[in-house]
């Protein structure tokens, strides 16, 4: 958000715009709209407004391909944030989600337990 907003004031010191009040109507504008979806996300939390849901990635076992495309998201990465994990395949996971954040949640099947990580050089000691 803060980059629209420089860009929106930098146009109207740049001259795109008639005036720097022009700019600054539309940062009011943009920041003003930030405000009333966080009030609103938050009074209403079931809408889902500035945040989105958990993304499901691998159920029972299985890539969920259709949710991975709508995020960009490849079969190497998933396997690379199972390897994370201390997991070298889908097969022990009950469920795989990608958080709001970008990090990834891992729930295992029942009695599956993962591997403990490598100590590598540096890490861990």
């Amino acid at each position: 958000m803060i980059v629209i907003i420089a860009d929106a004031v930098q146009q109207a010191m740049a001259g795109s715009y008639k005036s720097v009040t022009e700019g600054l109507k539309l940062a009011g504008t943009i920041l003003g709209w930030a405000v009333l979806i966080d009030s609103l996300d938050s009074k209403f939390p079931q809408w889902h407004l500035s945040g989105r849901q958990p993304l499901l990635v691998i159920r029972d076992g299985t890539l969920v391909r259709r949710n991975m495309e709508r995020q960009n998201i490849t079969e190497d990465e998933v396997m690379e944030q199972l390897r994370l994990h201390g997991l070298d395949s889908t097969h022990k996971v009950a469920a795989a989600y990608v958080e709001n954040d970008g990090r990834f949640s891992v729930i295992l099947r029942a009695g599956t337990r993962s591997a403990e990580p490598e100590h590598r050089l540096g890490v861990n000691q």
